[in-house]
């Protein structure tokens, strides 16, 4: 685990929860990480549940997958899932191109 990740989870992880080994924690660095790409793709393709809240996360996932600042960046993210983060990014808007072309034809 690279330095990085492991000051992120410093920072999440509040102080009175029951120590972890680190196993544990990589897991659930690893899961969180892909909940958030997954949710990067469901935002940019616009299939979320509430209207109102649709474009704020667009922006937001748009942001983020454009190298924004969070608790965990994009490429953090890739890092830690053994991705490579421009292949990643560029397989998303592919993917987020493709899904916007077929509601369109629809």
């Amino acid at each position: 685990m690279t330095p990085v990740v492991l000051d992120t989870l410093e920072k999440v992880i509040l102080s009175d929860l029951e120590p972890l080994c680190p196993q544990e924690l990589e897991g659930g660095m690893r899961a969180l990480c892909t909940l958030m790409v997954s949710r990067t793709c469901t935002a940019l393709t616009g299939k979320t549940q509430l209207r109102e809240d649709s474009m704020g996360e667009k922006r937001a996932a748009q942001g983020w997958l454009e190298g924004g600042v969070g608790t965990v960046t994009f490429e953090q993210a890739c890092s830690l899932l053994d991705y490579d983060a421009d292949a990643a990014r560029n397989r998303i808007m592919r993917y987020v191109a493709a899904e916007r072309a077929r509601a369109i034809s629809r």
